[in-house]
């Protein structure tokens, strides 16, 4: 599925050093360096039926949420939020369809801490 690609795409991009993010088929893993590494079945949270936007905005965030566990409770993060300062609220994953791409970003939509790579959804 390209478009799991290109997100993944968008996510390494932004990751921590020693983590990875890729995809495979319909799944996004990441990985870090000690060889510990998580999937999401992104394909599998799209394509229920409902209004297709809202799946892929859904989708998405179940992928930021679950990595940014993933890379707060790895080995060089541990008890450090990410994205952010160690000390403070925990910015929150977002994620939204609008005019054909996918926006993703941690914090207030307005003034997120990380922004992300746009992915056009209509062609990754």
């Amino acid at each position: 599925m390209q478009l799991a690609r290109s997100i993944a795409a968008s996510i390494d991009a932004v990751l921590p050093r020693g983590f990875h993010c890729y995809a495979d088929e319909d799944s996004i893993t990441i990985d870090e360096a000690e060889g510990l590494w998580t999937t999401t079945l992104f394909g599998e949270l799209v394509g229920q039926g409902g209004d297709a936007n809202e799946e892929i905005a859904h989708a998405a965030w179940a992928v930021l949420n679950s990595f940014q566990d993933f890379v707060i409770e790895g080995k060089d993060f541990r008890g450090d939020n990410w994205p952010g300062p160690r000390e403070g609220r925990l910015p929150q994953p977002g994620t939204a369809v609008i005019n054909g791409k996918l926006e993703m970003w941690f914090g207030e939509r307005a003034t997120p801490m990380l922004r992300l790579s746009s992915v056009d959804i209509d062609r990754p």
